[in-house]
């Protein structure tokens, strides 16, 4: 999963991150990937952006297709506090 840390996210790759999930997302056996783009793009919003309701969106999109995600139930949790 994509770190929080600022210094490994790439503004630039957020545009590719978003059309690769959007492509994913109908994809039943790339799960897996849509989730990992979906875990980058939840990084960059609440990193670089500081857009935490954005961030959210981006886990509840990890939790609609993989409802037992432990990693985004634990970020949501963190998050929503």
């Amino acid at each position: 999963h994509a770190q929080l840390q600022s210094d490994s996210i790439s503004t630039e790759a957020v545009t590719y991150y978003k059309k690769a999930a959007d492509i994913l997302v109908n994809e039943k056996k790339q799960v897996s990937s849509t989730v990992e783009c979906y875990f980058y793009l939840f990084a960059y919003e609440i990193n670089i952006a500081k857009n935490k309701e954005a961030g959210i969106q981006y886990l509840d999109k990890v939790l609609l297709i993989d409802p037992e995600n432990t990693t985004a139930k634990k970020y949501k949790d963190q998050f929503t506090k």
